[in-house]
């Protein structure tokens, strides 16, 4: 399991927020709300959300650390952002995050 963290665990949307991952080197990809991700860099949104935020180009982790920078475009709310495999799956590690309009 990758490690995972992220700059804020609140912000107002359309911020940046910076992420880190560590683990073996691999290519992943950082999405919010997603509840599994297909090899296409599809997501298929957690239950009671509209969408999903996916980053993309995936991360190339290089000497076990990756890491990289997003606007956050979600509504205001409670979400997850999670890391995932770029062969897709299931998320292997996630945060809350916390979007506010202010």
């Amino acid at each position: 399991m990758p490690g995972f963290a992220i700059s804020a665990d609140e912000l107002r949307r359309g911020s940046p927020l910076y992420y880190a991952v560590t683990g073996p080197d691999r290519s992943l990809v950082v999405a919010i709300d997603a509840a599994s991700l297909s090899a296409e860099l599809t997501a298929t949104p957690v239950q009671g959300a509209r969408e999903a935020q996916v980053v993309r180009p995936p991360v190339t982790m290089s000497g076990c650390k990756g890491k990289g920078e997003m606007g956050v475009q979600v509504p205001a709310g409670e979400h997850t952002i999670s890391v995932f495999s770029a062969e897709g799956g299931r998320p292997l590690v996630s945060k809350k995050l916390t979007v506010t309009d202010r």
